[in-house]
């Protein structure tokens, strides 16, 4: 694939939007040959779908496609646009078949691998729920990080893989949030891809000391906070408990949270109050009990939440919901 945008604004697209007698020419000219350069073909009597988004950043362009139905393949045609870019291909659901180099194998669930645009080859998607992702990355930053970037083309990663599961994670934490609209982080993300996936295919030992203390050390404290925020609800949620599910010490990630200033505890009490307070202000929760919305964002004690909440916005849960309930009226 081929992206020429470089609007950090997502891009978003659906066959789905395409006028049904037209789809596959529309698809195949205007998404295809133009924007990707990839020559696409449904597959016989497959019904065919794909939806797109897409971000572009300096350093990296991250695509996820879910869908299929289709053949992309790269032509010795397509690639006379001198494009060098290396592909990591992941593949997160379904089957997908991927040729290049007169290699062809199924990439499976969870697994990746390496391939380049300045050569023939493509994908083969034959189901609609199958999801797929692709970093675009220039060979320039990359291959001074890996021993030896071309062997990695067309190898399979394993799905066992710690480096490409991280990778993963850190991927879809950045995509299902905001991260990736904030211009203050747009540069380091971009640094961060490339460490981890050099450590994915083989990085350079000089290299993977910088992505344990950079791309590395930055995803697992971004695949925490995640965690975390999935989990508030749950009173004994502990950093050895995120630990244990993310395969760390506790330790560790009490040393992640300190470098960044703050400690785990504090983090998890300021995004547990952040979100009561969302709910005492929510007008289709007004009728819910205080204490309710204290168990639901994981205090045991309500008058342990109250003081909390006042510590934190200097006035009780029930008056900030009474002056919320006038300003509306």
């Amino acid at each position: 694939m081929n992206p020429r945008t470089t609007d950090f604004a997502p891009v978003r697209f659906s066959t789905e939007d395409l006028p049904e007698r037209d789809r596959v020419a529309m698809f195949r000219e205007q998404f295809g040959r133009t924007l990707f350069r990839l020559d696409i073909h449904p597959l016989p009597n497959i019904a065919f779908r794909t939806e797109l988004t897409m971000h572009a950043l300096p350093g990296v362009v991250i695509s996820s496609n879910i869908g299929g139905g289709l053949r992309e393949w790269r032509t010795r045609e397509l690639i006379a646009d001198a494009r060098d870019d290396l592909l990591l291909v992941i593949n997160l659901k379904g089957p997908s078949l991927i040729g290049q180099r007169g290699r062809e194998f199924v990439i499976n669930e969870g697994g990746a691998t390496l391939a380049v645009l300045n050569e023939p080859g493509g994908i083969i998607r034959p189901t609609l729920d199958h999801h797929i992702r692709i970093l675009h990355l220039p060979r320039a930053a990359l291959t001074p990080l890996v021993r030896d970037a071309e062997a990695a083309v067309m190898r399979q990663i394993p799905t066992e893989s710690a480096a490409l599961r991280l990778l993963i994670s850190y991927v879809g934490v950045l995509q299902n949030g905001d991260l990736l609209l904030d211009p203050s982080l747009r540069l380091t993300v971009g640094s961060h891809m490339h460490d981890l996936v050099a450590a994915a295919i083989g990085a350079r030992p000089d290299s993977m000391e910088a992505a344990r203390a950079g791309g590395i050390r930055a995803a697992r404290l971004a695949t925490i906070r995640a965690d975390v925020l999935a989990n508030l609800s749950d009173p004994q949620l502990s950093a050895k408990m995120i630990g244990r599910r993310q395969g760390l010490s506790d330790r560790y990630v009490h040393r992640l949270f300190a470098e960044t200033g703050e400690s785990f505890g504090r983090f998890v009490e300021e995004e547990r109050l952040r979100r009561a307070f969302t709910l005492l202000t929510h007008p289709t929760r007004a009728i819910r009990r205080i204490g309710d919305i204290a168990a639901a964002v994981g205090f045991v004690e309500q008058a342990t939440f109250n003081r909390a909440f006042r510590r934190r916005f200097g006035d009780t849960p029930g008056s900030v919901r009474r002056s919320r309930t006038s300003e509306r009226d």
